[in-house]
């Protein structure tokens, strides 16, 4: 049998704590300010206050994604104490931290678009914090529960049905 390859604790959080770094930096980076045409008799100090205020649906992404990748660091801290050792699939997880600046960006790039509740996010809503109660009772089941849903978001019939299709 092949050993299983591992990483010592301090480099997975010295990994992790970058991955996290990196991510909440490039939150900054998307704010897009709009360019400013200059109005006659209008002041500068005023034009840059109506764009500023105009791209409102960039800061509540940035709050909430910061919010988001802040919890995912925070959770990520306490990791260590209850694992024995690190593999590359626990390393190969914080894709989810990448990707969470992704669907925040998604979201602020097109506010306007009408949302309608579809079984998509229903399940979403309601199945993760079911498997997060479940975890604490029963730790497998949780588990187990949370890799369905991971199946469930990655079968092709699912994507295609909220594909992000901009008009």
């Amino acid at each position: 049998m092949a050993p299983v390859l591992t990483l010592s604790k301090g480099r997975f959080e010295a990994f992790s704590d970058g991955v996290f770094a990196i991510a909440i930096t490039l939150l900054v980076l998307e704010f897009h300010l709009p360019a400013l045409a200059a109005t006659p008799g209008v002041p500068l100090s005023v034009e840059q206050f109506h764009a500023l205020v105009g791209i409102w649906p960039q800061y509540i992404v940035y709050v909430a994604s910061f919010a988001t990748i802040g919890i995912m660091w925070m959770n990520r801290h306490s990791l260590p104490r209850y694992i024995e050792k690190i593999t590359y699939g626990i390393v190969l997880s914080l894709i989810a931290v990448g990707y969470n600046t992704l669907m925040w960006q998604v979201q602020a790039s097109h506010p306007s678009i009408p949302r309608r509740p579809v079984l998509w996010v229903v399940i979403g809503l309601t199945a993760y914090p079911l498997a997060t109660l479940i975890a604490y009772f029963a730790p497998v089941a949780g588990i187990a529960l949370f890799f369905a849903l991971m199946i469930f978001y990655l079968l092709p019939g699912n994507v295609a049905s909220v594909a992000f299709k901009p008009e």
